[in-house]
């Protein structure tokens, strides 16, 4: 009975000395943004193919779908940031806390 005392007096004096602090892990994976598309030189030039137009426009339409997964990826990339720097956060306040009661 006695030792459960002492661990709910430690538990509810210092949380931190009994639980540890947890550093945070980054899971942050950042995106690479898709290579641009070059137009078909024959544009330039007013002479393009029926087949060299939708060509193009496949590589267009492919590129605008790169693009919006990219944008995607990007904003979870960032959620994931955001998740990591509260994380680490809470983790300086608890070292410090456990510093803190090192102390007194």
């Amino acid at each position: 009975m006695r030792r459960v005392s002492f661990l709910c007096t430690v538990f509810m004096i210092s949380p931190t000395l009994a639980l540890g602090c947890s550093e945070p892990s980054s899971d942050v994976r950042i995106p690479r943004a898709p290579s641009k598309i070059s137009q078909p030189s024959c544009v330039l030039y007013s002479n393009c193919s029926e087949y060299d137009m939708r060509s193009y426009k496949n590589d267009v339409a492919t590129y605008i779908r790169a693009l919006t997964e990219y944008a995607e990826d990007a904003a979870d990339a960032a959620d994931a940031a955001k998740n990591f720097a509260s994380d680490a956060a809470d983790y300086a306040r608890c070292e410090g806390s456990d510093a803190s009661s090192r102390i007194r």
